[in-house]
Parts: C-alpha cells; sequence; structure tokens
C-alpha cells in the first residue's frame, strides 16, 4: 500500500517532466530510425493499419455506432470501440486544418504513441515512489528501455494496445492507494473502460479484483469502502460507456471487444465487491 504522505507538487511535476523527455527522446530516436516507412504510412502492424482506416472512415462521413470495415467482404463487424479512435482522431482533427490530411496522418502516427508512452512512465514513476521514493525515476528509466515491452508504444503503433496499458497501470497505482471509496470508484471505472478497449487485460484487472477481496478479507472494516467503490464504478462506467460506445455491432459474439455479453459479465463481477463491501462491517 502507498505511504500516507503525500508527494509535493514539485516531485510530482518532476517525474512528469522525466517520464516526457525519455519517452520524446526515445520516440524521436525510434521514428527517425523508421521515417521512411512512417512517412508512407507503412505502419507496424496490420491492427495499426485497421486502427487509422477506422479512424479516417469515421471522420470521413462513417456513423459513429457502425465499426464495419465495408471494403471486406460485404462488411466485416469490427469488435473494437470508439474509446481508442478519440485520442488519434483528436489529432487530426487539430492538425489536418494546418498541416493537410497526409501530413496530419504522419504527425499522428508518430505523436500518439509518444503520447501514451509518456503517461505509462508518468504513472510507471507514481507507481515505483509510493513503493520506494528513491528508486523512481531509476526505474523509469529501466522501464523506458525495457524492450520488448516498449514496441507497443514505438512511433507507428495506434492500435489499442499502448491504451490498454496506460489503463491498466493507472488502475495498478490506484490499487495500491489508500482503500478508499473514491479509489475503489476510479479502480471500478478504469476497468470498465479497459474492457471496451479490449480483454487483453481482463485478467489482469482480476488479479487486482482479487488483490482488493483480499484486503477485504483480512480487514473488513476498512477495505470495505473501497469494495463498494469498485462495484459501483464498474456498474456506473459500463452505464455511461455502452449508450455512448456499443456499436452497430453490439451483439456480435467477438471474442476479444466490448459486446453484450463481455459488458454482461463485468456487470456480474462487479456485484461481487459491491455487495461485499455493503456487508462489511462499520
Amino acid at each position: 500500500m502507498e505511504r500516507t504522505s503525500p508527494d509535493p507538487p514539485r516531485i510530482i511535476q518532476g517525474d512528469l517532466v522525466v517520464a516526457i523527455a525519455l519517452a520524446v527522446v526515445l520516440g524521436l530516436i525510434w521514428a527517425a530510425r523508421n521515417w521512411a516507412g512512417l512517412a508512407a504510412l507503412r505502419l507496424p502492424d496490420t491492427d495499426d493499419v485497421m486502427r487509422l482506416q477506422q479512424v479516417c472512415d469515421w471522420l470521413g462521413g462513417q456513423a459513429w455506432s457502425d465499426l464495419a470495415q465495408h471494403r471486406l467482404g460485404m462488411g466485416t463487424p469490427m469488435h473494437w470501440t470508439r474509446v481508442a479512435d478519440l485520442g488519434p482522431a483528436a489529432i487530426l482533427t487539430l492538425a489536418s486544418p494546418l498541416l493537410g490530411i497526409h501530413d496530419a496522418e504522419r504527425l499522428m502516427v508518430v505523436t500518439w504513441p509518444i503520447m501514451l508512452f509518456a503517461a505509462a512512465l508518468a504513472l510507471v514513476g507514481r507507481i515505483a515512489r509510493a513503493l520506494e521514493p528513491e528508486a523512481s525515476r531509476t526505474v523509469m528509466v529501466i522501464a523506458a528501455i525495457a524492450y520488448p515491452a516498449t514496441t507497443i508504444f514505438a512511433p507507428g503503433r495506434i492500435d489499442h494496445h499502448g491504451l490498454q496499458l496506460v489503463l491498466l497501470l493507472a488502475a495498478t497505482r490506484v490499487g495500491i492507494a489508500m482503500p478508499t471509496l473514491r479509489n475503489g470508484a476510479i479502480l471500478g471505472g478504469l476497468a470498465a473502460v479497459s474492457l471496451m478497449v479490449g480483454l487483453e487485460t481482463a485478467p489482469f484487472f482480476v488479479v487486482l479484483g482479487g488483490a482488493a477481496i483480499l484486503a477485504w478479507v483480512l480487514q473488513p472494516s476498512i477495505a470495505g469502502a473501497r469494495m463498494v467503490g469498485v462495484g459501483v464504478g464498474a456498474l456506473t462506467g459500463l452505464a455511461v460507456g455502452i449508450p455512448l460506445f456499443a456499436s452497430a455491432q453490439w451483439r456480435y459474439p467477438a471474442c476479444d471487444g466490448f459486446t453484450a455479453q463481455a459488458a454482461t459479465g463485468l456487470a456480474i463481477l462487479a456485484l461481487v465487491p459491491l455487495a461485499l463491501g455493503v456487508a462489511a462491517p462499520g
């Protein structure tokens, strides 16, 4: 669990500067090494290419709820949601009037992974500082060069995996924080958002939920509020996310996506911590 004394703002700001500097320097080096491919929008993975096409189709007029790729067959339903489209779309919307669409796409495929990389390193630093303050910035440097994990933040990697890791790190940070109702609600909300992005990190969120339950077993009067928060946060996240991000293919039984089946499963799971928290003494 984290230390009870908060870090002064200058420490937090210093960690953020280190995270941004590491991400920008490494990201630009990686971009320079692969600039010929990036300039031609030859992205590292087919998922990255599909994400770019999905974002461009949406900005080009395809309906918010229509995630089908109409160039594939008679229209192949995609299991992704718009959650991971928002960041790339925002960059393209802001940059296109200034640079033109092609140069805006080049800018986006470089800057969006770097932004996620900076967020991930900042969260790693916050986690490390909560556990061992003196090692925080050393841990950030080690995380920055932790190949091959860092390849999901390489320029061109605009699929959803970088965003998933950022959400998981944020959940880990709040998971080791004080067991309050607020922190529990943030953890539950992050679990819901992560589910909307994809299911790859679901096992890790199960581990975080299991740790919260274990804390409740050991100290129910202290950890009960967090349990209530986890349940309420997850259910609230679903209540907001379903009307906003459920696609026209909502009932398509995809194995890795935000579907009716996956949302129902999380809602059922969210009732467990909520019930345990309500039953906690005090």
